[in-house]
């Protein structure tokens, strides 16, 4: 009904109001956000959470089946609902030196301007929602910013500031670490088998790749931070002859081989305990079938329901990434099991 009416346009208008101008007023107001704005993205947030439950058990690789035409066509025609637009410009007026110097060499050198709380709010926010959006349908997310230039420039900007921003701050808060581990988490659905958006990350002389290679140390030791890492720069590099090339200029491909042998060592008793309950699901569906018959015999019918209700109502929270306790973290829910293998025998060549 939400999704059907004009309320989703309605959203993007205000949010096209956050150009220039308003932005740097914004900033000089000492990071005042005005209240319709987070409002409004914590309701997206709330909405895409949601309509995407069902990505806490389906792999972000496998399309929501459930999703109707009429809301792709709202998150096409609204371009994502006009989050990206809204919130690069936003960011990237608060950090104007940030956004000359991106393509060069010294980007890294110059020390990003703080974010204020309210600034850093919204964008955690608005990152929860273009993750909730793209879960639901991954390919079509693709096409849509890769048939947008513009936007996928906002985009390329974005990327960039957020993941120099993040490192720079990291040890500072903890809102810090987790707009960093969004951040990654849409890194690797943005370039999930696509060689189109995995460009964009090796696009320019300081490239994202890179960036992502030296993010702080813990992301390569720790195993929690590992699990977030990990399967992004698996999901960039992938089949990408240019991202493979960076990356291996950058870091060694040992910890990511040995981190795809491990999940693979660790799937294969999950596989067979899926295995195992489909098959004692299936025995016990036949056995009540059976005795349904046998009812129905006697003249007892029962009608059997089963209750599809979410014990948690539509009250939808994802857990902590810091924790290690969210369901999309896994390498499995993010990078199709069919080719590991064939991952780890790319790796392997640059060994």
């Amino acid at each position: 009904m939400l999704i059907c009416s004009q309320l989703m346009l309605k959203i993007k208008n205000k949010f096209s109001i956050i150009n220039y101008p308003l932005a740097m007023d914004m900033t000089q107001m000492m990071g005042q956000v005005p209240l319709f704005l987070l409002k409004s993205v914590t309701f997206l947030e709330a909405l895409t959470a949601i309509i995407s439950s069902d990505a806490r058990y389906r792999p972000a690789y496998e399309r929501n089946q459930k999703l109707g035409e009429h809301y792709l066509f709202v998150v096409q025609n609204t371009e994502i609902f006009g989050v990206i637009s809204m919130i690069s410009t936003l960011l990237l007026t608060h950090s104007e030196q940030f956004k000359t110097s991106v393509n060069s060499v010294e980007a890294d050198s110059n020390t990003t301007k703080a974010i204020p709380q309210t600034f850093l709010s919204l964008t955690i926010i608005s990152l929860k929602v273009l993750n909730n959006v793209i879960r639901m349908d991954v390919k079509f997310v693709q096409q849509i910013l890769v048939e947008n230039r513009i936007l996928l420039d906002h985009l390329f900007h974005l990327i960039n500031y957020l993941l120099v921003y993040s490192h720079e701050n990291y040890d500072k808060n903890e809102d810090t670490k987790e707009l960093l581990h969004e951040t990654l988490l849409f890194i690797g659905y943005f370039a999930l088998l696509n060689e189109q958006t995995q460009a964009l990350l090796g696009r320019g002389e300081n490239t994202i790749m890179q960036k992502l290679c030296n993010l702080p140390f813990p992301y390569f030791c720790d195993k929690k931070l590992k699990e977030i890492l990990f399967p992004t720069l698996i999901m960039a590099s992938y089949k990408s002859e240019r991202n493979v090339a960076i990356m291996n200029q950058e870091i060694s491909f040992d910890p990511l081989i040995k981190f795809l042998q491990d999940n693979m060592k660790e799937e294969l008793p999950r596989i067979m305990e899926e295995e195992f309950d489909y098959q004692s699901i299936s025995s016990l569906g036949e056995t009540q079938k059976l005795k349904g018959r046998a009812a129905d015999a006697k003249g007892m019918v029962r009608s059997p329901s089963i209750s599809s209700t979410n014990s948690s109502g539509c009250s939808i929270q994802m857990e902590s990434i810091s924790n290690g306790n969210c369901p999309f973290l896994p390498l499995f829910m993010r990078f199709p099991r069919s080719k590991w293998q064939d991952a780890i025998d790319i790796f392997s060549k640059q060994v």
